[in-house]
């Protein structure tokens, strides 16, 4: 099982590599197309469409490059030893 800073920086070089040329590269296990169910907007029937990894990462690349940046500048401005305990026991994001 990869550790969490493995899995950061894999998620790091996939949001990179997406930015830089807008193709998100192909994995040797890719999970499963995610089934999305709604309705129609045309015939409001409901419909199922399946949505891959590729799709969903694209959509969402914006955003977390957004994120991204707003914790690197938070991160600069912190003391050493807020910083520290940071490292050690990680962040967790929540919405509302």
């Amino acid at each position: 099982m990869a550790s969490q800073n493995e899995f950061y920086f894999e998620l790091d070089d996939l949001f990179k590599q997406l930015h830089n040329n807008g193709n998100l590269p192909d994995i040797d296990n890719p999970p499963a197309d995610y089934i999305v169910r709604g309705p129609n907007v045309m015939t409001a029937l409901p419909i199922e469409i399946p949505i891959s990894y590729q799709e969903i990462a694209y959509s969402l690349d914006k955003s977390l490059t957004k994120v991204d940046a707003a914790l690197l500048t938070i991160l600069e401005q912190t003391p050493p030893e807020l910083y520290a305990d940071i490292v050690n026991r990680g962040v967790y994001l929540t919405g509302g």
